[in-house]
């Protein structure tokens, strides 16, 4: 005779399991590893143009969008020197393939703006070539 208990179990960690909080999305300082994740698995996000491994340097902050423990997208803020003056843009920003529309760009965007005012920088110009992209920098810049 077969003891019900194992799936009995099972169900019960599955019901606590499906009650209990998710992790809501955090935008953090991307770590060494997941820069080179990024880089081998661009193809699971809507990156415009390929990243380079020289478009993740040390000296250029990378940072991803998380939740429990999944990278959800990511951005990397550029800084350069032209004639004296100091620039930066975001130099990629992504969300995984399948999951735009819920507002991680946004996020990746407000934080990109916000890292970008601490520095120092009070302009942020925005260049998109990707059709929903264009669309949210649209958005942001018409609702700041």
């Amino acid at each position: 005779m077969k003891s019900k208990t194992p799936n009995k179990n099972c169900r019960e960690r599955k019901e606590r399991e499906a009650n209990m909080p998710t992790e809501r999305p955090i935008v953090r300082l991307a770590r060494k590893n997941e820069k080179q994740w990024l880089y081998e698995n661009q193809h699971l996000f809507q990156v415009g143009y390929p990243l380079a491994p020289s478009g993740l340097r040390k000296e250029w902050p990378c940072f991803v969008i998380s939740k429990n423990g999944r990278i959800l997208g990511f951005h990397s803020l550029e800084f350069h020197e032209t004639n004296g003056e100091n620039h930066a843009w975001v130099g990629h920003a992504s969300v995984a393939s399948g999951l735009e529309g819920k507002g991680l760009g946004s996020l990746l965007v407000k934080h990109a703006n916000t890292q970008l005012l601490k520095k120092g920088f009070a302009a942020i110009h925005v260049y998109a070539n990707e059709p929903t992209a264009k669309k949210l920098g649209k958005a942001m810049v018409s609702n700041n």
